[in-house]
Protein backbone atom coordinates (compact mmCIF):
# COMPACT_ATOMS: atom_id res chain seq x y z
CA UNK A 1 0.00 0.00 0.00
CA UNK A 2 2.79 2.87 0.93
CA UNK A 3 4.68 1.42 -2.43
CA UNK A 4 1.13 2.78 -3.96
CA UNK A 5 0.76 5.86 -2.51
CA UNK A 6 4.72 6.88 -2.98
CA UNK A 7 4.06 6.27 -6.62
CA UNK A 8 0.92 9.10 -6.54
CA UNK A 9 2.45 12.09 -6.11
CA UNK A 10 3.02 14.93 -8.81
CA UNK A 11 5.07 18.13 -8.45
CA UNK A 12 2.12 20.76 -8.85
CA UNK A 13 4.11 23.09 -11.48
CA UNK A 14 3.96 19.55 -13.74
CA UNK A 15 0.43 19.06 -13.08
CA UNK A 16 -0.75 22.63 -14.15
CA UNK A 17 0.56 21.74 -17.47
CA UNK A 18 -1.87 19.15 -18.35
CA UNK A 19 -3.70 19.64 -21.05
CA UNK A 20 -6.89 18.84 -19.49
CA UNK A 21 -6.22 21.45 -16.69
CA UNK A 22 -5.31 24.22 -19.59
CA UNK A 23 -8.61 23.94 -21.60
CA UNK A 24 -9.89 24.74 -18.35
CA UNK A 25 -8.36 27.69 -17.97
CA UNK A 26 -6.54 26.42 -14.67
CA UNK A 27 -2.77 27.85 -14.66
CA UNK A 28 -0.56 27.44 -11.64
CA UNK A 29 -0.96 31.02 -11.27
CA UNK A 30 -3.71 30.20 -8.93
CA UNK A 31 -1.44 28.81 -6.74
CA UNK A 32 -1.47 30.95 -3.77
CA UNK A 33 1.94 31.77 -3.18
CA UNK A 34 1.61 34.67 -0.91
CA UNK A 35 -1.17 36.40 1.17
CA UNK A 36 -3.86 37.90 -0.13
CA UNK A 37 -7.22 39.30 -0.03
CA UNK A 38 -11.09 38.36 -1.09
CA UNK A 39 -13.52 40.96 -1.29
CA UNK A 40 -17.27 40.03 -0.27
CA UNK A 41 -20.35 42.22 -0.73
CA UNK A 42 -21.78 41.29 2.30
CA UNK A 43 -23.86 43.85 4.29
CA UNK A 44 -22.35 44.02 7.73
CA UNK A 45 -19.12 42.46 7.34
CA UNK A 46 -17.46 45.77 8.13
CA UNK A 47 -14.06 44.66 9.73
CA UNK A 48 -11.50 42.23 8.32
CA UNK A 49 -11.69 38.58 9.05
CA UNK A 50 -8.44 37.13 9.13
CA UNK A 51 -7.31 33.55 7.88
CA UNK A 52 -4.39 31.47 7.92
CA UNK A 53 -3.85 28.41 6.38
CA UNK A 54 -1.66 26.36 8.75
CA UNK A 55 -1.41 23.39 6.70
CA UNK A 56 -3.72 19.90 6.24
CA UNK A 57 -6.77 21.05 7.83
CA UNK A 58 -5.56 23.50 9.53
CA UNK A 59 -6.89 27.43 10.35
CA UNK A 60 -6.44 30.11 12.29
CA UNK A 61 -9.39 31.79 11.84
CA UNK A 62 -9.73 35.37 13.62
CA UNK A 63 -12.14 38.39 14.11
CA UNK A 64 -11.81 41.31 15.69
CA UNK A 65 -11.78 40.22 19.35
CA UNK A 66 -12.27 36.33 18.35
CA UNK A 67 -10.00 33.80 17.16
CA UNK A 68 -10.63 30.36 16.77
CA UNK A 69 -8.27 27.25 15.69
CA UNK A 70 -8.94 24.38 13.62
CA UNK A 71 -6.61 21.28 13.38
CA UNK A 72 -3.12 22.91 13.95
CA UNK A 73 -0.58 20.46 12.76
CA UNK A 74 3.17 21.09 11.86
CA UNK A 75 4.36 18.14 12.40
CA UNK A 76 4.63 15.79 8.76
CA UNK A 77 6.86 12.99 8.90
CA UNK A 78 8.31 10.77 5.84
CA UNK A 79 6.55 7.87 4.67
CA UNK A 80 9.34 5.44 6.08
CA UNK A 81 9.56 7.33 9.21
CA UNK A 82 5.43 7.20 9.96
CA UNK A 83 5.28 3.58 8.97
CA UNK A 84 8.15 2.04 10.93
CA UNK A 85 8.69 4.89 14.16
CA UNK A 86 6.91 6.17 16.65
CA UNK A 87 6.58 10.67 15.97
CA UNK A 88 5.72 13.30 18.27
CA UNK A 89 5.21 17.20 17.96
CA UNK A 90 8.10 19.16 16.15
CA UNK A 91 8.11 22.32 18.44
CA UNK A 92 10.30 24.24 16.17
CA UNK A 93 7.68 23.84 13.66
CA UNK A 94 4.97 24.46 15.61
CA UNK A 95 7.44 27.76 16.33
CA UNK A 96 7.30 28.27 12.61
CA UNK A 97 4.05 27.95 11.97
CA UNK A 98 2.82 30.17 14.72
CA UNK A 99 5.14 33.11 15.17
CA UNK A 100 3.38 35.96 12.92
CA UNK A 101 0.26 35.28 15.13
CA UNK A 102 1.49 33.90 18.34
CA UNK A 103 0.25 36.63 20.21
CA UNK A 104 -2.86 36.78 18.80
CA UNK A 105 -2.92 33.43 19.57
CA UNK A 106 -2.59 34.05 22.99
CA UNK A 107 -5.31 37.22 23.43
CA UNK A 108 -7.95 35.62 21.15
CA UNK A 109 -7.57 32.44 21.13
CA UNK A 110 -9.67 30.25 23.33
CA UNK A 111 -10.88 27.34 21.54
CA UNK A 112 -9.42 24.86 19.34
CA UNK A 113 -12.05 22.51 17.02
CA UNK A 114 -11.00 19.14 15.46
CA UNK A 115 -12.50 17.80 12.92
CA UNK A 116 -11.19 14.37 14.25
CA UNK A 117 -8.65 12.87 16.02
CA UNK A 118 -6.03 11.49 13.16
CA UNK A 119 -2.38 12.71 14.04
CA UNK A 120 -2.96 15.11 11.26
CA UNK A 121 -5.46 16.57 12.32
CA UNK A 122 -4.54 16.19 16.26
CA UNK A 123 -1.22 15.24 17.12
CA UNK A 124 -0.02 19.05 17.71
CA UNK A 125 -3.63 20.53 19.12
CA UNK A 126 -2.13 19.58 22.82
CA UNK A 127 0.93 21.36 22.75
CA UNK A 128 -0.89 24.54 20.88
CA UNK A 129 -3.11 24.89 23.63
CA UNK A 130 -0.93 24.18 26.52
CA UNK A 131 2.00 26.53 25.09
CA UNK A 132 0.28 28.87 23.67
CA UNK A 133 -2.97 29.53 24.88
CA UNK A 134 -3.36 32.07 27.83
CA UNK A 135 -3.22 29.43 30.57
CA UNK A 136 -4.79 31.94 33.24
CA UNK A 137 -7.83 32.27 31.05
CA UNK A 138 -11.05 30.23 32.37
CA UNK A 139 -12.97 28.42 29.64
CA UNK A 140 -9.89 27.57 27.37
CA UNK A 141 -11.09 24.25 25.40
CA UNK A 142 -10.55 21.58 22.67
CA UNK A 143 -14.00 20.64 21.09
CA UNK A 144 -13.98 17.49 19.18
CA UNK A 145 -15.11 13.77 19.33
CA UNK A 146 -15.11 11.13 21.74
CA UNK A 147 -11.58 9.98 20.38
CA UNK A 148 -10.37 13.38 20.87
CA UNK A 149 -11.29 14.11 24.50
CA UNK A 150 -9.88 10.40 25.43
CA UNK A 151 -6.32 11.71 23.58
CA UNK A 152 -6.07 15.05 23.87
CA UNK A 153 -7.58 14.65 27.68
CA UNK A 154 -4.38 12.58 28.82
CA UNK A 155 -2.25 15.71 28.47
CA UNK A 156 -4.00 18.77 28.59
CA UNK A 157 -6.17 20.25 32.42
CA UNK A 158 -8.99 18.03 33.51
CA UNK A 159 -12.21 19.28 31.89
CA UNK A 160 -10.79 21.18 28.93
CA UNK A 161 -11.62 18.61 26.50
CA UNK A 162 -14.94 18.26 25.22
CA UNK A 163 -16.82 15.72 23.37
CA UNK A 164 -19.54 17.93 21.14
CA UNK A 165 -20.79 14.75 19.30
CA UNK A 166 -24.09 15.08 21.05
CA UNK A 167 -24.25 18.50 19.45
CA UNK A 168 -23.69 17.39 15.35
CA UNK A 169 -26.31 18.62 13.17
CA UNK A 170 -27.31 16.44 10.66
CA UNK A 171 -29.12 16.38 7.38
CA UNK A 172 -32.64 16.15 9.02
CA UNK A 173 -31.41 17.70 12.78
CA UNK A 174 -29.91 20.99 13.50
CA UNK A 175 -27.63 21.05 15.77
CA UNK A 176 -26.40 23.09 18.86
CA UNK A 177 -24.46 25.93 18.63
CA UNK A 178 -21.51 26.94 21.14
CA UNK A 179 -21.05 30.43 21.27
CA UNK A 180 -17.55 32.04 21.62
CA UNK A 181 -16.52 35.76 23.00
CA UNK A 182 -19.61 36.56 24.36
CA UNK A 183 -21.41 35.67 21.34
CA UNK A 184 -19.60 37.15 18.61
CA UNK A 185 -19.21 34.37 16.94
CA UNK A 186 -20.62 30.64 17.27
CA UNK A 187 -19.72 27.63 15.71
CA UNK A 188 -21.76 23.98 14.97
CA UNK A 189 -20.59 20.50 14.66
CA UNK A 190 -21.64 18.79 11.26
CA UNK A 191 -21.83 15.20 11.25
CA UNK A 192 -19.91 13.72 7.88
CA UNK A 193 -17.75 10.55 7.26
CA UNK A 194 -13.83 10.17 6.50
CA UNK A 195 -13.29 8.82 3.17
CA UNK A 196 -11.03 5.90 2.23
CA UNK A 197 -7.38 6.99 1.93
CA UNK A 198 -7.19 4.44 -1.02
CA UNK A 199 -9.71 3.17 -3.65
CA UNK A 200 -8.30 0.81 -5.53
CA UNK A 201 -7.56 -2.21 -5.54
CA UNK A 202 -10.30 -1.87 -2.77
CA UNK A 203 -11.31 0.77 -0.58
CA UNK A 204 -8.38 0.79 2.54
CA UNK A 205 -8.96 3.54 5.10
CA UNK A 206 -6.55 4.28 7.38
CA UNK A 207 -6.70 4.36 11.76
CA UNK A 208 -10.60 3.79 12.06
CA UNK A 209 -12.19 3.35 15.22
CA UNK A 210 -11.81 4.65 18.60
CA UNK A 211 -8.54 6.40 20.33
CA UNK A 212 -7.67 4.27 23.52
CA UNK A 213 -5.58 5.76 26.39
CA UNK A 214 -1.72 5.12 25.88
CA UNK A 215 0.29 4.60 28.50
CA UNK A 216 3.42 6.34 27.61
CA UNK A 217 1.39 9.73 26.27
CA UNK A 218 2.15 10.95 29.18
CA UNK A 219 2.83 14.90 27.84
CA UNK A 220 2.72 16.96 24.91
CA UNK A 221 5.49 16.00 23.28
CA UNK A 222 5.65 11.83 24.06
CA UNK A 223 6.51 9.52 21.41
CA UNK A 224 3.44 8.14 19.82
CA UNK A 225 3.09 5.76 16.90
CA UNK A 226 0.58 6.68 14.24
CA UNK A 227 -1.48 3.61 14.45
CA UNK A 228 -2.65 4.94 17.86
CA UNK A 229 -4.23 7.60 16.25
CA UNK A 230 -7.77 6.19 15.77
CA UNK A 231 -9.65 8.87 14.22
CA UNK A 232 -13.30 8.56 15.75
CA UNK A 233 -16.52 10.05 14.21
CA UNK A 234 -15.39 12.93 11.51
CA UNK A 235 -17.26 16.28 11.80
CA UNK A 236 -17.51 19.13 9.48
CA UNK A 237 -17.89 22.71 11.22
CA UNK A 238 -20.50 25.78 10.18
CA UNK A 239 -18.63 28.93 11.53
CA UNK A 240 -21.02 32.06 12.00
CA UNK A 241 -19.29 35.86 12.89
CA UNK A 242 -22.49 37.74 14.51
CA UNK A 243 -23.46 41.51 15.79
CA UNK A 244 -25.64 40.87 18.30
CA UNK A 245 -27.94 38.22 17.40
CA UNK A 246 -27.65 39.20 13.37
CA UNK A 247 -25.42 37.01 11.14
CA UNK A 248 -22.53 38.90 9.25
CA UNK A 249 -20.63 36.72 7.29
CA UNK A 250 -20.81 32.92 7.35
CA UNK A 251 -17.98 29.89 6.68
CA UNK A 252 -18.69 26.48 6.10
CA UNK A 253 -15.36 23.93 6.58
CA UNK A 254 -15.40 20.40 5.75
CA UNK A 255 -11.60 19.07 5.07
CA UNK A 256 -12.35 14.95 4.88
CA UNK A 257 -14.07 14.39 1.69
CA UNK A 258 -17.49 12.88 2.20
CA UNK A 259 -20.03 11.64 0.21
CA UNK A 260 -23.40 13.35 0.47
CA UNK A 261 -26.01 13.39 1.91
CA UNK A 262 -22.66 13.42 5.11
CA UNK A 263 -22.02 16.97 5.38
CA UNK A 264 -25.37 18.60 4.73
CA UNK A 265 -27.20 20.64 6.77
CA UNK A 266 -31.24 21.37 7.15
CA UNK A 267 -32.46 23.97 4.88
CA UNK A 268 -33.77 25.69 7.82
CA UNK A 269 -30.03 26.16 8.65
CA UNK A 270 -29.29 27.46 5.14
CA UNK A 271 -32.48 29.75 4.96
CA UNK A 272 -30.56 31.75 8.50
CA UNK A 273 -27.92 32.78 5.95
CA UNK A 274 -26.00 31.93 2.78
CA UNK A 275 -22.22 30.04 3.06
CA UNK A 276 -20.29 33.21 1.99
CA UNK A 277 -16.92 31.17 2.07
CA UNK A 278 -16.75 27.42 1.73
CA UNK A 279 -13.11 25.97 2.92
CA UNK A 280 -12.90 21.94 1.16
CA UNK A 281 -10.37 19.76 1.78
CA UNK A 282 -9.11 17.87 -1.30
CA UNK A 283 -7.52 14.57 0.51
CA UNK A 284 -9.12 11.30 -0.76
CA UNK A 285 -11.58 13.67 -2.72
CA UNK A 286 -12.03 11.26 -5.93
CA UNK A 287 -12.56 8.10 -3.43
CA UNK A 288 -16.34 8.91 -2.36
CA UNK A 289 -18.87 9.91 -4.75
CA UNK A 290 -20.31 13.05 -5.66
CA UNK A 291 -17.72 15.12 -3.83
CA UNK A 292 -17.13 18.23 -3.67
CA UNK A 293 -19.72 19.03 -6.52
CA UNK A 294 -22.47 17.61 -4.08
CA UNK A 295 -21.41 20.07 -1.29
CA UNK A 296 -20.96 22.80 -3.67
CA UNK A 297 -24.29 23.13 -4.98
CA UNK A 298 -26.09 22.38 -1.68
CA UNK A 299 -24.41 25.22 0.01
CA UNK A 300 -23.99 27.57 -3.20
CA UNK A 301 -20.60 29.35 -1.43
CA UNK A 302 -19.53 32.88 -2.96
CA UNK A 303 -15.91 31.86 -2.91
CA UNK A 304 -14.07 28.25 -2.17
CA UNK A 305 -10.67 27.72 -0.54
CA UNK A 306 -9.31 24.45 -1.51
CA UNK A 307 -7.75 22.85 1.80
CA UNK A 308 -5.36 19.58 2.84
CA UNK A 309 -4.02 19.80 -0.87
CA UNK A 310 -0.38 19.64 -0.01
CA UNK A 311 1.87 16.54 0.65
CA UNK A 312 1.82 15.57 4.01
CA UNK A 313 5.15 13.65 3.97
CA UNK A 314 7.39 16.32 2.60
CA UNK A 315 9.17 18.97 5.21
CA UNK A 316 6.66 21.44 6.85
CA UNK A 317 6.57 24.90 4.88
CA UNK A 318 8.76 23.49 1.70
CA UNK A 319 9.05 25.55 -1.01
CA UNK A 320 6.47 24.58 -4.01
CA UNK A 321 4.72 22.03 -1.91
CA UNK A 322 3.84 19.07 -3.64
CA UNK A 323 0.19 17.58 -4.11
CA UNK A 324 -1.27 15.26 -1.78
CA UNK A 325 -0.62 11.68 -2.75
CA UNK A 326 -3.72 9.18 -4.27
CA UNK A 327 -5.50 12.30 -4.71
CA UNK A 328 -5.66 12.64 -8.75
CA UNK A 329 -5.96 16.49 -8.93
CA UNK A 330 -5.59 16.27 -12.64
CA UNK A 331 -9.62 14.69 -12.64
CA UNK A 332 -10.09 16.66 -9.85
CA UNK A 333 -9.56 20.16 -10.63
CA UNK A 334 -11.61 20.25 -13.60
CA UNK A 335 -14.45 18.45 -12.20
CA UNK A 336 -14.50 21.34 -9.31
CA UNK A 337 -14.41 24.01 -12.41
CA UNK A 338 -17.02 22.82 -13.96
CA UNK A 339 -19.57 23.18 -11.19
CA UNK A 340 -17.94 26.03 -9.74
CA UNK A 341 -15.59 28.08 -12.43
CA UNK A 342 -12.67 28.90 -10.49
CA UNK A 343 -12.81 32.23 -12.58
CA UNK A 344 -15.37 34.04 -13.50
CA UNK A 345 -15.57 37.68 -14.73
CA UNK A 346 -12.44 38.21 -14.51
CA UNK A 347 -12.93 37.26 -10.81
CA UNK A 348 -11.08 34.40 -9.04
CA UNK A 349 -13.61 32.30 -7.20
CA UNK A 350 -11.07 28.91 -5.97
CA UNK A 351 -8.21 29.63 -4.27
CA UNK A 352 -5.38 26.92 -3.00
CA UNK A 353 -3.24 28.57 -1.09
CA UNK A 354 0.13 27.62 0.42
CA UNK A 355 0.66 26.52 4.17
CA UNK A 356 1.58 29.37 5.83
CA UNK A 357 -0.39 32.23 3.28
CA UNK A 358 -2.77 34.66 5.44
CA UNK A 359 -5.97 35.27 3.58
CA UNK A 360 -7.76 38.64 4.14
CA UNK A 361 -11.71 38.55 3.76
CA UNK A 362 -12.72 41.97 3.64
CA UNK A 363 -16.12 44.45 2.24
CA UNK A 364 -15.94 45.32 -1.23
CA UNK A 365 -17.20 44.71 -4.92
CA UNK A 366 -17.02 40.53 -4.94
CA UNK A 367 -13.67 39.82 -6.73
Amino acid sequence: MLAIMAGCSKNTKKLFRKKSLQQSGLTYSLVMKHDFDIKFSQPGLVDTILLKYLGAGGYFIEHGSSAIIIDPFFSPYGMIRLGLFNIKTKIDNVHKGLADISQDVRDKVHSIFITHAHYDHLLDAPYVFNHYMDSSMNGNKIYGNSSVKTRAGQVVREGEVEDITSKVCTPDLPGKWISLDHGRMRVMPIRTRHAPHLKRPFPVSLYRGEAKPIRRYRTDTSSTHVTRWKGGCTFGYLIDFLDQDSIIFRIYLLTSASSPPDGFVPSSILRQHEVNLAIIGAASALNVKDYPEGIIQLFEPQKIILAHWEDLFKPYLVKDPSLIRATNFKKLLPRINKVFPWTSQGNQNVFMPEPGVKIRLIPGPSG
